[in-house]
């Protein structure tokens, strides 16, 4: 299993899928380097452009300092459609209707 700023990507023996990762790395990479913004900030940043409660969780002091400044830039439009358009309709968690033992 992969991850990636949105959380774990499940990558398959088929080729398709790991292209599908490779183009989405690429577009994220790409925005990083225009704003300088760890993955972290720019996840962050587009679940809040779009509405979301977001709580970021970390207990490291330098995490946590990074996440507060997703407040000090916005991602464009163009540069939100990009993100928006990296969504294939593949969860990335567990059927909340089928939990795994322990999940409780």
């Amino acid at each position: 299993m992969d991850s990636s700023v949105l959380g774990p990507l499940e990558v398959g023996r088929d080729r398709a899928r790991v292209r599908i990762v490779s183009r989405m790395q690429r577009r994220l990479l790409a925005l990083l380097l225009m704003h300088g913004r760890t993955p972290s900030q720019v996840a962050i940043r587009w679940a809040l452009q779009h509405g979301s409660v977001t709580i970021p969780k970390s207990i490291n002091p330098e995490r946590i300092a990074q996440n507060s400044g997703v407040f000090s830039f916005q991602l464009t439009g163009e540069q939100m459609q990009a993100i928006d358009r990296l969504d294939r309709g593949a969860p990335i968690g567990p059927d909340p209707e089928h939990l795994p033992a322990g999940w409780a």
